[in-house]
């Protein structure tokens, strides 16, 4: 039974995630049990350096020399404790899988106005982790997808096949982190159908954070239970105005990120200190995931039931706007019903790529990020001490 690590933080850039999961038979299955889970916050220094990074889009070049050497080390310090909390240590574990922290993601729309190529860019020394951790560390994972053809993301298909396929149900999986994320999931047993579709929707918590940051002078980082929002009321012709981005009617595949719902984005708007604004911004994300729902996904079969997971699972205003928005015959479910923390599910995606990675598996994922052939996602990286054999 192979017993892996899976690291990761989200676009929100608050800190990092890991998981300790020990997987049952020859390749990664249902038959799976975390054995530890645990979240590091980053230390406020490196979260404002990143704050600015991502605001000013530009840094000294000794900072982004450094920058990665740093994100490792909190990685790493993750990994031990997630390690320590499973009472395991590093030489217990098959392969870890580090996501690192997004930089900076240049999807297609993006790069082709720019006449660039699609890129993308995570840092966090995987080098630094396994040395730290004593075993391999698998990173890197978008860079083989773009080189297949694809956008890099989302790449959460990979994991939803193995955790949330149904034989009998019509199923989306909703990931409402920093941006948020989807894919449908027709039933296994449905023939005549396409494949598993997966796109970025838009905005998850990353615009309510920046606001929240401006308004309180970086005092406060999110709105904490969604508190102001639920003060507020939503403006409905500035939500319809937000909802006129281009982006919004691309059609799938198709991914995003900060670099597009940025703070400046926002100022497009009018921002202002009011509840009122705030409930507007936060109902962007679950209007946008819904209009997403009935215009990029096949109408047949019918969706049975939305699982939520990632930080905006935690925040009820959003929850709220999604069961008003949503059809009355669509179920809204959290991981949590299916024995997972909504926390977990990245983590455990980069510890299921990385066992790929180790055993050389190729994946594919035409239907959500547009590879053209199939790619073994990741670079492996051995710790330090390793004898010749």
């Amino acid at each position: 039974m192979p017993t892996l690590l899976g690291l990761n933080s989200g676009t929100s850039a608050d800190g990092v995630d890991a998981a300790v999961v020990r997987f049952e038979g020859e390749t990664p299955t249902l038959a799976l049990k975390i054995l530890a889970w645990v979240h590091r916050a980053y230390p406020l220094r490196l979260k404002r350096t990143l704050e600015s990074l991502y605001a000013q889009g530009r840094a000294p070049l000794d900072l982004l020399c450094a920058l990665p050497y740093e994100i490792g080390d909190v990685f790493a310090m993750t990994a031990l404790d997630a390690l320590q909390a499973a009472g395991l240590s590093g030489n217990d574990i098959d392969v870890c899988g580090s996501h690192g922290q997004t930089i900076y993601h240049l999807a297609a729309d993006a790069a082709r106005d720019r006449a660039l190529p699609v890129s993308t860019w995570q840092m966090g020394e995987a080098s630094l982790i396994a040395t730290r951790l004593g075993c391999p560390v698998a990173s890197d994972f978008r860079a083989a997808d773009i080189a297949s053809g694809g956008q890099g993301a989302p790449l959460t298909p990979v994991l939803d096949d193995l955790l949330f396929r149904s034989a009998g149900k019509t199923r989306v999986r909703l990931n409402i982190g920093g941006i948020a994320n989807l894919t449908w999931l027709p039933p296994v047993t449905q023939s005549g159908v396409p494949g598993l579709i997966a796109f970025d929707t838009g905005p998850g918590n990353t615009l309510i954070d920046s606001l929240i940051r401006r308004l309180t002078g970086g005092a406060e980082h999110c709105d904490r239970d969604g508190e102001r929002a639920l003060r507020g009321h939503v403006d409905e012709a500035l939500l319809a105005r937000m909802l006129a981005d281009p982006y919004f009617t691309v059609a799938p595949p198709k991914s995003t990120g900060r670099e597009l719902f940025s703070a400046d984005w926002l100022e497009g708007f009018g921002v202002n200190d009011s509840d009122d604004f705030v409930a507007t911004v936060t109902a962007l994300t679950p209007a946008s995931i819904v209009h997403a729902l009935r215009e990029h996904l096949p109408p047949v079969p019918p969706i049975d039931e939305v699982i939520v997971h990632g930080g905006g699972a935690r925040n009820p205003a959003i929850m709220e706007g999604l069961r008003a928005r949503l059809a009355p015959s669509i179920r809204l479910a959290t991981v949590d019903e299916f024995g997972f923390a909504p926390e977990t599910i990245e983590p455990l995606l980069f510890a299921v790529l990385a066992w790929k990675c180790l055993r050389r598996e190729p994946t594919f994922l035409p239907g959500a990020t547009g590879m053209r052939r199939p790619a073994v996602l990741g670079k492996l990286s051995w710790p330090a001490g390793l004898r010749e054999s």
